[in-house]
């Protein structure tokens, strides 16, 4: 038996990989709002399936629109990823990076210079 090629293992990492979906391609995620809580209390997200360009913040009465500007896809979970306005009501004391999973257990993290800010829970999935 000889040793094993790198071929052998293609089929195996697709499966693991995140792949990007261009600007010219849809994501098919729906048009979804959820409710995150932070340590502080809790906002609203929204995304559209029509409007990939932003991801829609809401929180004490206000509307923030956060763009997107990376799409990927691995099985039926997506994640958008894109800048975060510094926005103190909902604990961002500085403008950061973003990365929201949308799969069964919806996440939003947020990242500074390579390091991660916190993550929050879905705590209230709702499919428009």
């Amino acid at each position: 038996m000889g040793l094993a090629d790198r071929s052998d293992f293609e089929h195996l990492s697709d499966m693991e990989q995140w792949h990007r979906i261009y600007d010219d391609e849809t994501a098919q995620f729906g048009n979804v709002t959820w409710k995150f809580e932070f340590p502080e209390g809790d906002y609203g997200l929204t995304v559209n399936q029509s409007d990939q360009n932003f991801v829609n913040v809401n929180y004490q009465e206000a509307t923030e629109h956060w763009p997107i500007q990376l799409k990927e896809q691995k099985g039926s979970e997506y994640k958008l990823s894109g800048m975060a306005w510094a926005t103190p009501e909902i604990g961002l004391a500085e403008t950061c990076w973003f990365e929201l999973l949308i799969s069964s257990n919806p996440q939003i993290t947020f990242w500074g210079d390579r390091v991660i800010i916190r993550t929050d829970q879905c705590c209230q999935p709702q499919k428009n």
